[in-house]
């Protein structure tokens, strides 16, 4: 329908003007090895048994739309941190635009459960 594609180009951002604004979480998820079967959660960190995978609905949903040719941006937090960075690089390269992602600040640790 062409009013909804004028509706869409009237609206404004302070970058691209994506067709799709995902807001929420990206995020890693960490999936445990075989390995590390039985083991307490207190304990798996400090075996390294596990790998870190990125993730959160919101994020995969604008990265898969991206990656479709439809044009994504992601409103969120991520930390001020190395995993932080990844995340936003991340996201940058498969063609999201991260205008409207924050950094959390620094001086405490990321949540853990």
């Amino acid at each position: 329908d062409d009013n909804d594609d004028d509706a869409t180009e009237t609206a404004t951002s302070p970058a691209t003007n994506p067709r799709v604004l995902c807001a929420g979480e990206v995020l890693f998820d960490c999936i445990a090895a075989d390995a590390a079967r039985g083991l307490p959660a207190s304990e798996l960190e400090s075996t390294g048994l596990w790998t870190p995978y990125p993730g959160g609905a919101v994020a995969n949903v604008a990265t898969a739309l991206a990656k479709l040719g439809t044009s994504s941006a992601f409103a969120g937090c991520v930390g001020s941190d190395d995993d932080g960075d990844a995340l936003s690089d991340l996201l940058r390269e498969t063609g999201v635009d991260t205008t409207l992602l924050r950094r959390a600040g620094v001086g405490g640790p990321p949540t853990r459960k």
